[in-house]
């Protein structure tokens, strides 16, 4: 998957601290690409390569602010072939607010903007601007993972569980088994809750004692809590194979929990 960013040059500093943040989605290959107009090769014909890599691209992160919205080139260019694309389905633009203006009088005034409380990260309402680009990390950690659809998003367990290294024998990698994100964040909550880390730490590929420090009886109080929660009753065999959260997502889902 790749990011592509559009914004302004008098916008670099707010450019520079986004690319710092998302460098963690490739860590955790989420994404395999971060792309703006910075690595353009010398030479390269720039306007082509913009619009070859902006058709190219998954996603696409417009960093909005009255610089943007006065930048001929990234509002009544690389701004409206994005919104072209996402008409089409083709790709899903996510609009970052950097700074006070008025984009609601814009043509993305209808998309869902980032952070999601519509403060700017260059406002007063964030103790940092590390706090708001914290919130905008976990907004993009939600949208990749259930990146399928928009409004009610679903996750692709199959595809997470087959990367795993211990497969389990009864996923059929040929298959996808979808459950809805309402499990997954029910269960997030539950996990964060249980085990004291933050949520975005928290992924389907999250493993309880490597990643998420659990040991044995943090462990047993968690499956205690989902015993309850959905009134099961786990057996200890079973618990043994609870190793990351998509082990507990496939033991719900095969339970008829979604």
């Amino acid at each position: 998957m790749i990011i592509f960013i559009a914004y302004s040059r008098e916008d670099k500093d707010l450019l520079k601290d986004l690319l710092s943040n998302l460098k963690l989605f490739e860590r955790k290959k989420l994404i395999d690409q971060i792309w703006y107009d910075g690595l353009i090769d010398a030479g390269s014909k720039w306007e082509d390569e913009i619009m070859s890599q902006l058709k190219s691209s998954e996603i696409i992160l417009l960093l909005i602010s009255a610089n943007f919205i006065n930048s001929d080139y990234a509002y009544s260019v690389e701004m409206e072939e994005a919104l072209s694309l996402e008409e089409k389905g083709k790709a899903r633009v996510i609009p970052i607010l950097l700074r006070h203006c008025a984009w609601k009088l814009t043509d993305i005034s209808h998309l869902q903007i980032l952070p999601r409380n519509s403060h700017p990260i260059d406002s007063r309402y964030w103790h940092s601007k590390d706090e708001a680009f914290a919130s905008i990390m976990e907004s993009l950690s939600d949208i990749l993972l259930n990146k399928d659809t928009e409004e009610f998003p679903e996750l692709d367990l199959a595809e997470s569980v087959d990367q795993e290294k211990d497969n389990k024998s009864n996923i059929n990698s040929n298959n996808s088994i979808f459950i809805s994100s309402k499990l997954f964040n029910n269960l997030k909550q539950v996990i964060v809750t249980k085990l004291g880390v933050e949520e975005s730490e928290v992924t389907l590929d999250s493993r309880f004692r490597e990643d998420l420090g659990a040991d044995s009886l943090d462990e047993l109080e968690l499956v205690m809590e989902i015993e309850k929660i959905y009134n099961l009753s786990i057996s200890d065999q079973q618990v043994e194979n609870f190793k990351s959260v998509s082990d507990v997502m496939l033991y719900l889902h095969e339970n008829g929990i979604s």
